[in-house]
């Protein structure tokens, strides 16, 4: 019976959101559901191959330690707000510039590094 009141409230109230609120409603019902709607899942084969890359990369030292990452974490300062606001005109900047890309771009240009 109360699911039944439920439904009808929904059924009333959704046709008052946006297209991109119900999109949203629906992400959320989604994730409650756990339900993954990305196929982003990989091999096997590339899963070990990634794992054996990571591997490498930690036997050639390309970590950071626990240690490190503390001491790095201590030497962090809160930031004034003016600051705040010069990073945010500077990021304006260089957007409007065309000096950013995209983080797709910046991964595929790090794959090269190596």
């Amino acid at each position: 019976m109360i699911s039944k009141a439920l439904k009808k409230q929904f059924d009333e109230y959704l046709p008052l959101l946006s297209d991109k609120q119900q999109a949203l409603i629906l992400e959320l019902v989604k994730s409650f559901l756990n339900i993954d709607t990305d196929n982003n899942r990989i091999s096997r084969k590339k899963y070990h191959m990634e794992i054996d890359e990571d591997v490498d990369r930690v036997e050639d030292g390309g970590f950071v330690t626990q240690e490190e990452t503390k001491k790095e974490l201590s030497k962090l300062k809160p930031m004034s707000i003016s600051h705040l606001h010069e990073m945010i005109d500077q990021a304006k900047q260089d957007h409007d510039a065309g000096r950013v890309i995209s983080h797709e771009e910046l991964k595929k240009k790090v794959k090269t590094w190596r």
